[in-house]
């Protein structure tokens, strides 16, 4: 048995509970309705009366006689029984455990009340924003989607776009720690789904904001967003620009048998950036919808360092002096085209995205290096271009039995990257060119099913197919390369008492981690005479098995997990024997299993005080599958975090805020890290009917966030201490104007995967001498 209920104007209504009942009295089976209205059950024959409810309140109450699958089709429930006043009273749990997500509902948090998006993700469970860097707690990255649509952005300009985001607009967070068959295999990330409220009323609003940030230099930024949208016409737009600077300090130790090297190089990271969105949406009829979306990113850096090399000896000491300049200038233009099709009114849906990136970055970098030997100067400069091609489709099909979801994708990506490489001071000049090309077709099948009131399951398979090429022209050398995986999923949840406050979950699925391009890029780029970074195109991807035991319980949520990853990659430094040099290189070294415990919990220790707390503790066993670098690492981690917010006024105008963090010590991978915290306090207040929201923080309050990593290389200790000038000071303003009751759907698009490979390429390509950053996300 199936239907769908809707309101006089044929609107779906959700969270409608339904019940079926025999004999008047006993139920049989209980559901709601989803985002679309829709509910089924499965039911032996016989005669029953079907009831429909919202918050205790009977809105609908029919007999059935079942005989056969029935559709009732679409049952109407007038206006006047929605009772609107109580859904003003009603309030969703904060958490919810789904068959293959979390559910945070913002609405029922005051904790996001008034902020951004990146306020409401750091009050989401297994959620980790540190310095406005996003993570899922244990994995190694993240990806964001709107609407269950990926962003197609990264970086700074995913910080702005979230930042555009009132938390007002948000209805809830979905956290996806294992995604399922219909997303990409690539890597051991997890996903959010940023849902938001659903507006469909006719009209214009808008949104102005800018902030101010002292650091160790100043920063500002500006950004505007409008929306409008009538009857079937919607248009979406946004613009944000940023000018600045940042002063970190990069230190590193490096001991040699006969000789320690210790280095000191403060810089000045100056930048600008703007960044746009365009958007247009039609509905063609009330089944279908066709829309395509502009995103924009530039972006130019310069980049001033003066380094300091003390090269301590038994007898005597010698100095290097290292003076750089770099430039960046980078731009990416993307654009999605969408069709939606609903093939009836049960669910039943079609979605087909088609997808264009194109990136450009030119890099240079010059330098010089004083000592007791004759002066060095060198001049590396780099060109990257990267095209992607994408198209993918999605079908959903829901039956009273169960739910079935296929479709497949197939992308198609080029990158040509040239090196320059220049001795200032002789006319020994090499250039160098890297061509690749990747090509990946995919397909998936899943299928989820309820069993009885309190038993979910799910389970999908994903076939990916993928071809590669590269060549180096300088050296001739060719290799091509094609594999064939699959990646299954498996989710299962058991509700424990009928209101669903206790539920037991467990899942599993495998991923694929594939090298970004500069990962794979040969060509080399130097820091210094003694220092410099390479790719190496024989890299292979690494595979992931996760497998997590949830339970939750109100407003607490426990997790356990088992992460296993095989020929895990990342950056290595090497120093070889009888040798100063510094390598960095991309390689293939560890396998390595993590067990890790996870808390989340979210409480009002008074009416004015919401306070949100996790708690992270792994054990991480890492083994070296490569010669010359320390062959076994294991040991413990744990982080902690506890986010308050107090509500100073009556009127809940007026609100503080008082956020810390604390990372133990730890090991992971084959490197190990020292324990460091940070503390955020802040204040916020909103005039003018609300629309014009004050902010002012203070970051890392006692300048204590700086990490130290240290690791070993053919028995030579490294360590690393950077600093990236995270203590800030931050005053920001945002206006609403308009209607406020319009907001067109945030889109993402189909070929994130390729988007997030080169979203670290200006940090990559900058010749940091320490790759652990990225030993540490990849562990």
């Amino acid at each position: 048995m199936k239907g769908k209920v809707i309101n006089q104007t044929k609107q779906p209504i959700e969270f409608i509970q339904i019940s079926l009942l025999k004999n008047g009295q006993q139920v049989v089976g209980q559901t709601v309705t989803d985002s679309l209205g829709i509910f089924s059950f499965t039911a032996d024959e016989g005669n029953y009366i079907l009831i429909g409810e919202q918050f205790k309140h009977e809105l609908l109450r029919t007999e059935i006689q079942l005989n056969s699958d029935k559709n009732l089709g679409l049952i109407k429930i007038k206006e006047a029984l929605q009772l609107e006043g109580v859904t003003i009273q009603g309030r969703k749990k904060l958490f919810e455990r789904k068959v293959d997500r979390v559910v945070f509902n913002v609405e029922s948090s005051i904790m996001s009340n008034g902020g951004d998006g990146i306020d409401v993700l750091r009050n989401s469970p297994g959620i980790r924003v540190s310095n406005e860097d996003i993570s899922i707690i244990g994995k190694s990255g993240v990806r964001i989607m709107v609407n269950n649509k990926l962003v197609r952005q990264s970086g700074n300009d995913l910080i702005a776009f979230l930042k555009n985001l009132k938390s007002e607009d948000i209805a809830r967070i979905e956290v996806i720690t294992t995604p399922p068959a219909n997303y990409d295999a690539e890597g051991n990330s997890g996903l959010i789904n940023i849902v938001l409220k659903s507006k469909k009323t006719d009209g214009f609003s808008g949104r102005v904001s800018g902030s101010f940030t002292q650091s160790r230099y100043a920063s500002g930024t500006v950004s505007s967003g409008i929306d409008y949208k009538n009857n079937r016409f919607t248009l979406s737009s946004s613009v944000s620009t940023g000018d600045g600077a940042s002063g970190p300090i990069l230190s590193n130790t490096i001991y040699f048998p006969d000789e320690t090297w210790k280095s000191r190089m403060p810089r000045k990271d100056v930048y600008r950036y703007l960044n746009g969105r365009f958007g247009l949406e039609y509905e063609l009829s009330k089944k279908s919808i066709l829309g395509v979306q502009y995103l924009l990113s530039l972006s130019k850096w310069n980049i001033d360092a003066e380094e300091q090399t003390i090269i301590s000896k038994s007898q005597s000491d010698n100095t290097l002096f290292t003076k750089s300049y770099s430039k960046s200038l980078s731009g990416s233009h993307s654009l999605n085209g969408y069709y939606r099709y609903l093939l009836d009114d049960y669910g039943k849906e079609l979605n087909i995205d088609a997808d264009y990136l194109s990136y450009n970055n030119n890099w240079d970098r010059s330098f010089t290096t004083q000592s007791s030997a004759p002066t060095v100067s060198q001049d590396n400069s780099s060109d990257v271009g990267i095209n992607s091609y994408s198209l993918k489709s999605d079908l959903k099909l829901p039956y009273t039995f169960g739910t079935f979801e296929t479709g497949g994708k197939v992308s198609f990506i080029s990158n040509n990257s040239s090196t320059l490489f220049t001795p200032l001071n002789i006319s020994d000049i090499s250039q160098n060119n890297f061509i690749y090309k990747e090509n990946i077709q995919a397909a998936y099948l899943s299928f989820s099913k309820n069993i009885g009131e309190r038993i979910k399951l799910k389970a999908g398979i994903r076939l990916e197919n993928t071809q590669i090429s590269s060549l180096t022209e300088e050296s001739g050398e060719k290799e091509k390369t094609s594999y064939t995986k699959v990646f299954p999923s498996l989710y299962f949840i058991y509700q424990v008492d009928k209101e669903g406050n206790k539920v037991l979950g467990i899942n599993y699925s495998r991923r694929i981690g594939r090298p970004n391009y500069t990962h794979l890029n040969p060509l080399r780029w130097y820091s210094n005479p003694y220092v410099y970074t390479e790719g190496n195109p024989l890299l292979r991807p690494s595979f992931t098995d996760n497998i997590e035991f949830s339970h939750t319980y109100g407003n607490l949520i426990s997790t356990l997990f088992v992460t296993i990853v095989k020929s895990g990659f990342g950056q290595v430094t090497f120093t070889p024997q009888n040798s100063n040099l510094q390598i960095t290189r991309s390689e293939n070294y560890y396998n390595s299993t993590q067990y890790g415990w996870s808390e989340s919990y979210s409480f009002k220790p008074l009416s004015f005080w919401e306070s949100f707390n996790q708690a992270y503790l792994y054990y991480s066993d890492g083994n070296a599958i490569i010669d010359g670098i320390n062959p076994q690492q294991k040991g413990f981690g744990a982080y902690v975090s506890s986010n308050n917010k107090f509500l100073i006024n009556k009127r809940k105008t007026i609100a503080a805020e008082v956020n810390y963090w604390y990372r133990f010590p730890e090991s992971f991978g084959l490197t190990s890290g020292n324990g460091y915290s940070q503390m955020d306090v802040g204040m916020s207040m909103k005039l003018l009917k609300e629309k014009l929201n004050i902010t002012v923080n203070l970051a890392d309050v006692f300048g204590t966030a700086k990490p130290k990593l240290t690791s070993y290389s053919n028995q030579i200790k490294q360590v690393y201490a950077n600093y990236f000038d995270l203590q800030k000071f931050r005053i920001g303003l945002s206006y609403n104007f308009g209607g406020g009751k319009i907001k067109a759907k945030k889109r993402g698009t189909g070929n994130e995967e390729e988007k997030k490979r080169i979203e670290n390429k200006m940090r990559l390509a900058s010749g940091s001498k320490s790759g652990l950053t990225d030993l540490k996300k990849d562990a």
